[in-house]
């Protein structure tokens, strides 16, 4: 069974037992214990809480595979090791300076993040003897590794539930006539959620998700291809299948779609006005060009469109849309011969349950995103479109030079190429890079920080970030 890689860590830097106190300042090579215990209470407990650990295994700097004992806690939003067990295996540790906050505003450091892969194993055989943890799994994977399996003990509030870390048994279990104890020390970890400051997310793929084979396909081609220009702008390949070659003339549906426009542009004078600065736009930013007579040939694919006029919209009013799904004479279309790609995981209700706890909250979308990725000039020759540059000049043939909306892969290359930015600049910008993977939807931004002085360096950051690949926030 696959469970998803764990690729950030959170290091536990202090422990506190016994009753709350102000946590010190420790050295973080120190080894510490695996849990920390922010709050004790006294009560008479007649039962235990059993919390449901598991045995996994987990990746070392070697390539090699050891035990390990793992706790799933869905109140935790970062998943964390300890620094003892990570030094065991040998783990490289990345610089983080962190603060986590919990009850009564109590403070404790995370210096450190760290990157592995674990794996299922079996559930722990021993759960009911007290052991010491070596990772913990936070929110973010808990309800992810779930199972739909659960049996109840009778007569007990604890039941076996079914992860894919194997079967565990969780919850209060009371011993069969057992009478009431001696007073007994239980520990009870509060962290207010808006308290929490920005952590090092995860970006779990979905372990029940198989790519099929057109996907990792679509991937690999993605890799191998996309480069940079040398005004920084990506350039990538359109991914085709292998129904490329039976790729027909679409030639006569896009001349009649843009005779349906000529006759529009008759009926509404303003229409024509906006549609005509529109596509002046695609060519003062170089986003189409002209492709010369000598050069026009079968090969390619004529793009036919229309126009949608979103008379809210405060930007562009008028909006140019290419259908690549429209067949040709051999009834196959663009999109026929093009591989979607596997859709990235955009956790949206993760990203606006985020967006609520911020101080202050950030908001902002990329404009034109598709438009500022270049597509190879071989592959623009599949994007061709009709246009005269005057209504009294001849019909002329361009090629769109940029990812266009209404082909089938445009998404994927889009938000690949974000995260490929990401990926480039991670070493400049640590924390805008994870931002830009975390907190976009497509092209809108939704984050925040806890402090204005934080809000607006990520702000500036996010913005450099960005044009790094010649992106505009």
């Amino acid at each position: 069974m696959n469970i998803p890689t764990i690729d950030r860590f959170m290091y536990l830097k202090a422990c506190v037992q016994g009753d709350a106190k102000e946590i010190p300042e420790q050295d973080v090579s120190k080894p510490v214990n695996c849990y920390t215990t922010l709050v004790s209470i006294h009560a008479q407990l007649p039962s235990q809480v059993i919390l449901g650990p598991a045995l996994v295994e987990i990746l070392d700097n070697k390539g090699q595979y050891h035990p390990c004992r793992t706790l799933l806690d869905s109140c935790s939003q970062c998943n964390s090791i300890t620094d003892k067990f990570a030094s065991a295996l040998g783990l490289k540790k990345n610089r983080l300076d962190m603060q986590l906050r919990g009850v009564d505003n109590l403070k404790t450091n995370v210096k450190y993040t760290t990157s592995t892969n674990i794996k299922s194993r079996l559930a722990d055989p021993e759960f009911h003897r007290p052991a010491d943890v070596d990772i913990l799994i936070g929110a973010g994977f808990y309800y992810e590794l779930l199972g739909a399996g659960k049996i109840r003990f009778p007569g007990q509030s604890a039941v076996s539930q079914e992860t894919d870390l194997g079967w565990i048994v969780a919850g209060r279990y009371t011993q069969p006539g057992t009478a009431p104890i001696s007073p007994m020390q239980a520990s009870c970890n509060l962290i207010k959620f808006q308290d929490l400051p920005i952590l090092g997310e995860l970006e779990p793929e979905n372990p029940n998700k198989i790519r099929s084979r057109e996907e990792k396909e679509c991937e690999s081609h993605y890799v191998k291809n996309t480069t940079r220009d040398d005004s920084n702008r990506y350039v990538v390949k359109l991914p085709f299948n292998n129904k490329k070659d039976s790729l027909g003339d679409s030639r006569n549906t896009a001349f009649q779609r843009f005779y349906t426009l000529e006759r529009k542009f008759e009926k509404t004078p303003s229409f024509k006005s906006q549609y005509i600065e529109c596509m002046q736009g695609y060519l003062t930013e170089n986003h189409m060009s002209l492709i010369s007579s000598h050069l026009v040939s079968n090969k390619g694919y004529f793009l036919p469109r229309h126009a949608v006029v979103k008379e809210s919209s405060i930007t562009t009013k008028t909006r140019d849309v290419f259908d690549g799904s429209a067949k040709t004479l051999t009834g196959i279309s663009l999109n026929d011969t093009l591989i979607v790609g596997p859709t990235i995981p955009e956790d949206l209700f993760s990203i606006l349950a985020r967006f609520r706890t911020f101080l202050y909250a950030m908001t902002a979308d990329i404009q034109q995103m598709y438009r500022k990725i270049r597509v190879a000039q071989d592959d623009s020759l599949f994007q061709k479109i009709l246009w005269w540059p005057e209504p009294s000049e001849p019909i002329k043939i361009y090629s769109l030079n940029r990812i266009t909306f209404g082909t089938a892969c445009a998404p994927f290359l889009a938000i690949c190429t974000l995260h490929k930015l990401a990926d480039d600049e991670r070493e400049s910008y640590p924390i805008a890079s994870a931002i830009l993977k975390r907190d976009f939807h497509v092209d809108d931004l939704l984050t925040g920080a806890h402090k204005l002085q934080e809000a607006l360096e990520l702000r500036n950051d996010l913005i450099t970030l960005l044009n790094k690949g010649s992106f505009n926030l």
